[in-house]
């Protein structure tokens, strides 16, 4: 039990240990030294006898919305750090499904399960369900550790296929590119095509400058593993950067990740292709590692390529080469 003065109030702290249920902690702010007592002597007989303290209608520091949430745990957690772009699109998602104004003590078990239809009803898949999910459970973990609220629904993840690979033939390309044309999207069918030849990430493309897209290279300086790393560039990637304006900071720089989501799943739509497990945006990754290893590129040079820092990422693509398989079995053919 803890009592701390402010600039212009009282704030109290109050602490349960149980061997089960762990640690809890409650606070509220007050402006009188009295009222901050009475309740701290409120609360430890509430949690003498199992009871949850009252944290009071009149308590306004421990009424917040789901924006306000947002924003604090994005300039205490997520701000600066190479999450910060990722964060800021999941929980805006999240907001726009239960409303920015939506008072944190409401979201239950409920609107977990919303917000898990909501994420099947626009395409995403378990891994991209996942992350938006632990978006949340974040959120609500920091409102449970200040006292914001006293507990959280169960947050169950979804089951994972991370051997699934799905990577986009000539002709699905062909097919992208005319879509997002016919939809008056040639800027991102651009950069569809420059994801597949580049095998960068959406995030590391829409944040290049000019100045990274140099002597026929493409440097990206931002990465996941936080390892810089360089990829020459194909013909398709020279005729792109070419027909973009060099008016603008960086390739890419006046597409926002918002419209590229949004195009893409109008595209994906349009082609059949919203129930199908892994069919995201991210493919155009796995199409750049799948043809390397198809045309026999070495498994190392493909992953210093698209930056693995685990050789493991990169050997999941190696059952493509198939020619490497054959030239093995003829080996065998070969024996005297």
């Amino acid at each position: 039990m803890a009592i701390k003065e402010l600039k212009s109030s009282y704030r109290v702290t109050v602490i349960s240990t149980e061997p089960i249920q762990g640690t809890k902690r409650w606070r509220r702010s007050f402006k009188i030294l009295k009222d901050a007592q009475l309740w701290e002597a409120e609360s430890s007989v509430d949690i003498l006898k199992g009871r949850t303290p009252k944290l009071g209608a009149a308590s306004k520091a421990q009424v917040r919305t789901l924006r306000d949430l947002r924003n604090e745990v994005f300039e205490m957690r997520w701000q600066g750090t190479k999450a910060e772009d990722s964060q800021l699109q999941y929980t805006k998602f999240i907001m726009d499904t239960f409303s920015p104004s939506k008072l944190i003590t409401d979201i239950d078990q409920t609107c977990v399960d919303i917000l898990v239809r909501k994420c099947k009803a626009v395409g995403n898949g378990n891994a991209t369900i996942n992350r938006k999910l632990t978006a949340l459970s974040v959120m609500l973990k920091f409102a449970v550790e200040r006292g914001y609220i006293t507990s959280i629904p169960v947050i169950k993840k979804m089951r994972e296929n991370n051997e699934l690979h799905v990577w986009f033939t000539e002709d699905e390309k062909s097919k992208m590119v005319n879509i997002l044309n016919n939809n008056g999207k040639s800027h991102i069918s651009g950069l569809i095509l420059f994801l597949c030849d580049t095998g960068l990430r959406v995030s590391e493309a829409l944040r290049l400058k000019w100045e990274d897209c140099i002597d026929n290279n493409i440097t990206v300086w931002k990465t996941k593993n936080d390892k810089p790393r360089t990829i020459p560039q194909t013909q398709q990637v020279v005729d792109i950067l070419d027909t973009l304006s060099k008016d603008v900071r960086g390739p890419f720089y006046d597409i926002s990740y918002s419209e590229t989501r949004h195009a893409w799943d109008k595209m994906r739509n349009a082609m059949d292709k919203a129930d199908v497990e892994g069919w995201t945006i991210h493919g155009c990754r796995h199409t750049f590692c799948s043809n390397l290893v198809q045309q026999n590129v070495p498994i190392q040079v493909v992953a210093s390529l698209a930056g693995h820092s685990d050789i493991r990422m990169t050997m999941r693509y190696a059952h493509l080469n198939t020619s490497v398989l054959e030239e093995a079995i003829q080996k065998l053919n070969e024996r005297d």
